[in-house]
């Protein structure tokens, strides 16, 4: 039972520091999202911190604040994805889809 709460709890910081890298991106300050989400500052840095365990449509607000998408993806397909990403935020891939780097 603990590996899976460990799980949950590292899937959440992956999650938060997205959030945290796409909100600097987006030259927005933790006080100028929550506004936009119509919550105090103070609630984004535990957020981004990972102290804050979010409701899906919490998550769902968010993510189209910082002009993002939730998505279930099928687990073999994550490393299509994955690559996908990884290669948007290099500055783009001469390939549609690879499984190495």
């Amino acid at each position: 039972m603990q590996k899976h709460i460990d799980g949950i709890r590292t899937k959440l910081a992956e999650i938060a520091a997205v959030i945290s890298r796409r909100r600097v991106a987006k030259r927005l300050t933790q006080g100028k999202l929550g506004e936009l989400l119509g919550l105090p500052q103070s609630h984004i840095s535990r957020l981004e911190r990972g102290q804050v365990d979010l409701r899906t449509s919490s998550l769902l607000n968010l993510a189209r604040a910082l002009d993002m998408e939730v998505m279930l993806v099928p687990r073999r397909l994550v490393p299509a994805v994955r690559s996908l990403i990884d290669g948007e935020s290099e500055g783009g891939d001469p390939y549609l889809y690879r499984l190495e780097k």
